[in-house]
C-alpha cells in the first residue's frame, strides 16, 4: 500500500512529531510583546488566585460561626485588597460581630 499523501500541504500533517503547546507554539503564533509582560501578567494571575482563595476559606470560616452572610460581606470579600484579607483572616479568631471582623484597615 502507498504511504498516504497529504491533501492540504502545509499543515500539521506534514510533521505529525511536532506538538502544539505554550511550550512550543506553532510558527505562526504572535509572540508576546515582551517575555516581561508575560512574566508580570502570570504573577498577577497567581496572586490574584491566591487571593481568591483565601476570600473562599475566609467566606467558608464566616458562614460556619455567623451562618448567613449579607450581601454586603459577600461584596466585602470580592473588593478586599490581600492585607485586608489577612488582618481579617486573623480577626476571624476573636471578634464576636461580622461588622468587627471586616473593618477596612485604617
Amino acid at each position: 500500500m502507498p504511504p498516504r499523501q497529504n491533501q492540504n500541504p502545509g499543515t500539521d500533517a506534514d510533521q505529525p512529531n511536532t506538538p502544539q503547546s505554550p511550550i512550543n507554539p506553532p510558527d505562526n503564533a504572535t509572540p508576546c510583546a515582551h517575555p516581561k509582560d508575560f512574566t508580570q501578567g502570570f504573577a498577577e494571575g497567581i496572586e490574584h488566585g491566591i487571593r481568591l482563595g483565601q476570600a473562599k476559606v475566609l467566606r467558608r470560616q464566616l458562614a460556619l460561626r455567623f451562618g448567613h452572610i449579607p450581601a454586603w460581606a459577600h461584596q466585602r470579600l470580592e473588593d478586599a485588597a490581600a492585607s485586608d484579607l489577612d488582618a481579617w483572616t486573623d480577626r476571624v479568631l476573636d471578634r464576636q460581630q461580622l461588622e468587627e471582623i471586616l473593618e477596612q484597615q485604617g
